[in-house]
């Protein structure tokens, strides 16, 4: 039997890096945005939600829309459909039905226009707020871990604090802002 594990470790990049990633975090969250609206713009037109793969073409044109979607490595913004994709799927869960269903039976018996609006788009994917400071970097390959350093493509070495020993190999690592770290 596999045991999944996850690690937390601190990032401590030179500022140079450090700008390079809030770029990274932000061109993902904008490519995440891009997203949303070109999804809600295919449901009204087509009646039903994109698949991956029609998300992995959007995501091409936006490339070619705008310059600066270039300057990250490529993995991290297509993650974004593959996670916007589940999203969708996860929102028609039995569970999130009932639960959707539950807070429009109780908006419509307030009668709170707002309210019926919000509960209507409960468990579907949301626009990422540049102010909220939660910018992050998925990598599901193309890194590398020696002693305190890690590889990411087109940022470099970065130090971290390996505050516990690895276990096992790592597959995946995930780069999170959290606040000013």
């Amino acid at each position: 039997m596999k045991a999944i594990k996850s690690f937390r470790f601190r990032l401590y990049p030179d500022e140079e890096q450090a700008d390079i990633i809030r770029q990274h975090g932000g061109t993902v969250r904008f490519v995440w945005n891009k997203l949303v609206e070109f999804s809600k713009e295919y449901k009204e037109k087509n009646g039903k939600f994109p698949t991956q793969g029609i998300l992995q073409k959007e995501i091409v044109k936006i490339k070619c829309a705008n310059d600066f979607v270039k300057l990250p490595h490529s993995q991290p913004i297509q993650i974004n459909a593959q996670k916007l994709s589940r999203t969708i799927v996860k929102a028609f869960s039995r569970e999130n039905k009932a639960a959707r269903a539950k807070k429009i039976a109780i908006a419509t018996a307030k009668k709170d226009k707002k309210a019926i609006a919000k509960a209507l788009d409960y468990a579907f994917p949301k626009f990422k707020k540049k102010s909220s400071n939660t910018d992050s970097i998925f990598y599901p390959q193309n890194f590398k871990i020696r002693r305190s350093r890690i590889f990411f493509a087109k940022i470099g070495w970065v130090k971290f604090i390996r505050s516990a020993e690895l276990i096992g190999i790592p597959k995946t690592v995930s780069i999170q802002q959290d606040g000013d770290q």
